[in-house]
């Protein structure tokens, strides 16, 4: 975006001094690393919280949440908007605009963010509504962590700017160390409130404080980084708000299709199998969504890269990181996705127990989605070209398929929960997994055949092993799980770990891993030897003449 009245500006402000540009491997390791600590968030407090507090008001938690997604959809794609801009004005030091481009975004936000606490009053006021049957003291306190809750998710909203422009810097290592230090406060804090005899308004509002004071620094690192960025009104810009929302959109309207896939087929399954199945049915899924999740946070890595090539007009490496990218993505990818399709079972054994598990359901939905996981940076790179409008459109049509098909296989033909996983699956997996890439291709004028060749066959022959390997385990213990994983993933791992550090780590992270490695053994040599020389020195002593 740019500014539209950068000509009234008589001095452009300096371009930020140097900066650290870190790896691809440590932007993706530690947006790993903080997903894990949600991962490990989510199931732990819920735990804490129905043995402290009873399943009631786990239920009024759970309730509270419920009502935080749709103050969060008043966000319209406005981070992928700033993601996108800051790293394509940063390639072509445009620092007028991006300075226009934050403060339009973040005065947007912060409008969003009053709408938002309007809708958290609401919605609290509207509380007693959806809880007819439940004790005044319970309403109570639903209404307060609904109240409390949304305007917390309301405050993000302005944060979210902040998240995106450290992104757009590409420095996805300080974003999700400050992230992964609020999650972890979090987790320590609530679980020491729920101890000490509090109850959920005193979490909530722990909840509220650690967001604000998470993003009162990621404003304060974004400063940092951008020492130009000077908060005004002045330069809001009517075009520039037109541009970011209309680029911000197309995610939208993609997050809000792929989720009405998910939910419509739930509804088909609760309603013609009953709520057993999908309790069934959502466990397999849920092993997905968690995937899903870890994969997303390795393909936004390649959002700022795309734009800021595409800013300097370079299609050659553009085409480059696709097919780079979508390599790795398969190499990343699959080792999990193996995992859920020969142990899927075992995992879900060990998690619910076996009444939840359904081994075809899972095979079912695991083989659909392989292509789309493990092509998601496909979409990456097109959102930061600012192509991304049709694969909204594709997204529109896979859905009203899915649709379709659920009502038909579950409905009409009594397929029952694999019918739900083929209508949910055969649609994605041709959107996501054939279709988008080759809308790629064709934008950066890739034959798809090279793009194939050269980012398929190789990741999945690495992987052949591992495979044998757990499904070999399998065949061992088929009636102990955990040994079965234990032992199929431990030899599976070492085997892979090394075909993966001979043929797919790169040279420089080699080099850097044994550097490091020699240093540390040569420190601890050293250290060893000063105590040795120590220990012996008053014999030394002694000997000297």
């Amino acid at each position: 975006m740019r500014s539209a009245d950068a000509s009234q500006t008589t001095v452009s402000p300096p371009p930020p001094g140097p900066r650290k540009r870190p790896s691809t491997f440590k932007n993706v390791a530690t947006s790993w690393v903080w997903q894990l600590i949600v991962l490990i968030s989510g199931f732990i407090l819920p735990r804490q919280i129905d043995e402290h507090l009873g399943p009631e008001l786990l239920g009024v938690w759970d309730f509270g949440w419920s009502w935080v997604f749709y103050v969060r959809n008043l966000h319209m794609g406005i981070s992928a908007s700033v993601n996108r801009y800051t790293a394509r004005h940063r390639a072509l030091q445009e620092w007028t605009a991006l300075n226009d481009t934050l403060n339009t975004s973040i005065w947007l936000m912060t409008g969003m963010a009053l709408v938002g606490c309007c809708l958290a009053a609401g919605f609290a006021l509207a509380t007693p509504f959806f809880l007819p049957k439940q004790p005044a003291a319970i309403i109570a306190q639903a209404q307060w962590v609904v109240f409390i809750l949304g305007v917390s998710s309301a405050q993000q909203l302005i944060g979210s700017v902040f998240d995106a422009g450290l992104a757009g810097f590409e420095r996805w290592d300080l974003l999700n160390w400050l992230r992964g230090a609020r999650d972890t406060f979090l987790i320590v804090a609530i679980i020491a409130l729920l101890y000490a005899g509090f109850g959920l308004v005193a979490t909530s509002l722990v909840v509220l404080v650690g967001h604000i004071l998470c993003d009162a620094s990621l404003f304060l690192v974004l400063r940092r980084l951008f020492p130009q960025l000077h908060l005004s009104v002045w330069r809001i810009h009517r075009r520039g708000c037109a541009e970011l929302i209309l680029f911000g959109g197309k995610t939208v309207v993609r997050e809000v299709l792929r989720g009405a896939v998910y939910q419509v087929n739930a509804v088909y399954v609760s309603s013609w199998l009953g709520l057993g199945a999908l309790a069934v049915f959502s466990r397999q899924r849920t092993l997905l969504t968690h995937l899903i999740t870890f994969i997303k946070q390795y393909a936004h890595v390649f959002v700022p890269a795309s734009s800021a090539l595409h800013a300097a007009s370079d299609k050659d490496a553009l085409r480059n990181l696709l097919i780079r990218s979508s390599q790795y993505g398969f190499y990343v990818s699959l080792p999990p996705i193996i995992v859920l399709l020969f142990a899927g079972g075992d995992v879900i054994d060990l998690w619910m127990g076996p009444g939840y598990r359904n081994d075809i359901v899972l095979a079912v939905l695991t083989l659909c989605h392989l292509p789309l996981i493990s092509q998601l940076s496909v979409y990456a790179v097109l959102v930061g070209m600012d192509r991304h409008g049709r694969a909204a459109v594709y997204e529109f049509f896979g859905a009203i398929a899915s649709i379709a098909l659920g009502y038909v296989l579950v409905g009409v033909a009594g397929y029952g929960l694999i019918g739900a996983s083929v209508a949910i699956g055969a649609p994605l997996l041709v959107v996501g997994g054939v279709i988008l890439p080759l809308d790629a291709c064709r934008t950066l004028g890739l034959s798809p055949l090279r793009y194939a060749a050269a980012t398929m066959p190789k990741p999945l022959l690495l992987n052949a092993p591992f495979a044998a390997v757990l499904l070999a385990a399998e065949f061992t213990w088929p009636n102990h799980p955990l040994l079965s994983l234990l032992v199929g993933g431990s030899l599976g791992g070492v085997l892979l770990g090394s075909l993966y550090w001979r043929f797919v780590a790169p040279d420089s992270l080699r080099s850097q891993i044994r550097g490091r490695a020699t240093r540390l053994l040569g420190a601890r040599s050293l250290s060893s030897t000063a105590t040795s020389t120590s220990a012996t020195e008053p014999f030394n002593q002694q000997a000297a003449p």
